[in-house]
Protein backbone atom coordinates (compact mmCIF):
# COMPACT_ATOMS: atom_id res chain seq x y z
CA UNK A 1 0.00 0.00 0.00
CA UNK A 2 1.38 3.41 -0.91
CA UNK A 3 1.32 6.52 1.20
CA UNK A 4 -1.24 7.96 -1.21
CA UNK A 5 -3.61 5.03 -0.50
CA UNK A 6 -3.12 5.37 3.25
CA UNK A 7 -3.79 9.12 3.10
CA UNK A 8 -6.95 8.57 1.02
CA UNK A 9 -8.21 5.92 3.46
CA UNK A 10 -7.53 8.23 6.42
CA UNK A 11 -9.48 11.06 4.76
CA UNK A 12 -12.46 8.77 4.15
CA UNK A 13 -12.33 7.49 7.72
CA UNK A 14 -12.28 11.03 9.15
CA UNK A 15 -15.08 12.25 6.86
CA UNK A 16 -17.49 9.38 7.62
CA UNK A 17 -18.94 10.80 10.88
CA UNK A 18 -19.69 14.18 9.27
CA UNK A 19 -21.40 12.51 6.32
CA UNK A 20 -23.53 10.41 8.69
CA UNK A 21 -24.45 13.51 10.72
CA UNK A 22 -25.43 15.39 7.56
CA UNK A 23 -27.68 12.52 6.48
CA UNK A 24 -29.36 12.46 9.92
CA UNK A 25 -30.33 16.15 9.67
CA UNK A 26 -33.53 17.00 7.81
CA UNK A 27 -33.44 19.29 4.79
CA UNK A 28 -33.52 22.96 5.76
CA UNK A 29 -37.07 24.05 6.55
CA UNK A 30 -38.37 20.52 7.14
CA UNK A 31 -39.15 18.99 10.50
CA UNK A 32 -37.99 15.76 12.05
CA UNK A 33 -40.67 13.11 12.38
CA UNK A 34 -41.96 12.46 15.88
CA UNK A 35 -40.62 8.92 15.69
CA UNK A 36 -37.13 10.24 14.80
CA UNK A 37 -37.24 12.58 17.79
CA UNK A 38 -38.44 9.75 20.02
CA UNK A 39 -35.62 7.48 18.79
CA UNK A 40 -33.00 10.16 19.48
CA UNK A 41 -34.32 10.70 22.99
CA UNK A 42 -34.44 6.93 23.64
CA UNK A 43 -30.80 6.65 22.53
CA UNK A 44 -29.98 9.17 25.28
CA UNK A 45 -31.85 7.10 27.89
CA UNK A 46 -35.08 9.16 27.88
CA UNK A 47 -38.39 7.27 28.11
CA UNK A 48 -41.15 9.15 26.26
CA UNK A 49 -44.63 9.16 27.82
CA UNK A 50 -46.25 11.83 25.60
CA UNK A 51 -45.11 13.63 22.46
CA UNK A 52 -47.00 16.38 20.60
CA UNK A 53 -46.15 18.61 17.64
CA UNK A 54 -46.91 22.33 17.70
CA UNK A 55 -46.13 24.89 14.97
CA UNK A 56 -42.82 26.03 16.52
CA UNK A 57 -41.91 23.20 18.86
CA UNK A 58 -42.36 19.57 19.84
CA UNK A 59 -43.47 18.98 23.42
CA UNK A 60 -42.22 15.79 25.07
CA UNK A 61 -43.02 14.46 28.52
CA UNK A 62 -41.25 11.50 30.04
CA UNK A 63 -38.53 10.15 32.29
CA UNK A 64 -34.85 11.02 32.07
CA UNK A 65 -32.21 8.37 32.60
CA UNK A 66 -32.15 9.15 36.36
CA UNK A 67 -35.92 8.50 36.58
CA UNK A 68 -37.05 12.11 37.02
CA UNK A 69 -40.20 13.21 35.19
CA UNK A 70 -39.55 16.16 32.86
CA UNK A 71 -41.30 18.12 30.14
CA UNK A 72 -39.23 19.42 27.23
CA UNK A 73 -39.89 21.65 24.28
CA UNK A 74 -37.71 20.81 21.26
CA UNK A 75 -36.90 22.54 18.00
CA UNK A 76 -38.90 20.57 15.39
CA UNK A 77 -36.15 20.87 12.74
CA UNK A 78 -33.11 19.94 14.81
CA UNK A 79 -34.45 18.23 17.93
CA UNK A 80 -32.46 20.67 20.11
CA UNK A 81 -33.90 21.28 23.58
CA UNK A 82 -35.45 24.76 23.76
CA UNK A 83 -36.83 24.43 27.30
CA UNK A 84 -36.66 21.73 29.96
CA UNK A 85 -38.52 21.64 33.29
CA UNK A 86 -39.42 19.17 36.00
CA UNK A 87 -42.91 17.76 35.86
CA UNK A 88 -44.74 15.74 38.47
CA UNK A 89 -47.50 14.08 36.47
CA UNK A 90 -45.76 11.57 34.19
CA UNK A 91 -47.78 8.83 35.84
CA UNK A 92 -51.10 10.13 34.57
CA UNK A 93 -52.18 11.22 31.13
CA UNK A 94 -55.13 13.47 30.35
CA UNK A 95 -54.94 12.50 26.68
CA UNK A 96 -56.23 9.46 24.87
CA UNK A 97 -54.17 6.28 25.02
CA UNK A 98 -53.75 5.91 21.28
CA UNK A 99 -50.13 4.68 21.02
CA UNK A 100 -48.54 3.10 24.09
CA UNK A 101 -49.68 5.95 26.32
CA UNK A 102 -48.45 8.71 24.01
CA UNK A 103 -50.90 11.26 22.73
CA UNK A 104 -50.43 13.81 20.00
CA UNK A 105 -50.06 13.94 16.27
CA UNK A 106 -47.64 11.60 14.54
Amino acid sequence: MTIRHIAAAACLFLAAPSVAAAQAQPASGSSLSLSAIEQRLAADGFRVIEIERYPNSVEVKGYERAGQCVEMHLDPRTGAVLRRERDDDCGRSDRSDDHHGRGGNR
